[in-house]
């Protein structure tokens, strides 16, 4: 099974693809810049277009996105946009299942709880059944989305 983990930020999207077979997982982690000399419509739609093309040629079957805890304080609104247009597509494209969460629906993916998923993001690796070389090189966004398509894969 291959998964997509992504965790938006207002200027970059960070997207990790996962395949899992039954011995062993293949991480492959990349971003997406959103280009600023677009206006905020055509960069949605840029965002679109190139992670349904990301998902169409990795062949993708269950999807997660990481979004903004309901507590944050730096509330950004177009991050909200763009995870709004992730949602959309994941909803409408090939991609079989996919779920949208916060830290606490990742605790219940990867039977583990909040406390845990912190520190993962944080940069300790603490998840029984899985294996991340070179976790801490990896940016707290990076670590995100690797968490999300760890979870995705648990569908």
């Amino acid at each position: 099974m291959k998964s997509i983990g992504i965790r938006v930020s207002p200027k970059t999207i960070y997207y990790c693809i996962a395949t899992a077979d039954e011995d062993s997982l293949v991480l492959s982690v990349e971003s997406l810049t959103v280009p600023r000399a677009l206006d905020i419509p055509k960069q949605l739609a840029f965002i679109r277009t190139t992670l349904q093309s990301i998902i169409a040629e990795f062949k993708v079957e269950l999807a997660g996105i990481r979004v903004y805890e309901g507590s944050t304080q730096n509330l950004d609104r177009f991050r909200i946009n763009i995870e709004g247009v992730v949602q959309e597509l994941l909803a409408n494209s090939t991609v079989q299942r996919y779920y949208s969460g916060t830290k606490s629906t990742l605790g219940r993916l990867l039977n583990t709880d909040v406390k845990m998923i912190t520190a993962n993001i944080d940069g300790e690796f603490h998840l029984p059944g899985f294996s991340v070389e070179d976790w801490a090189d990896y940016g707290k966004e990076e670590r995100e989305s690797i968490l999300t398509a760890l979870g995705a894969l648990n569908l």
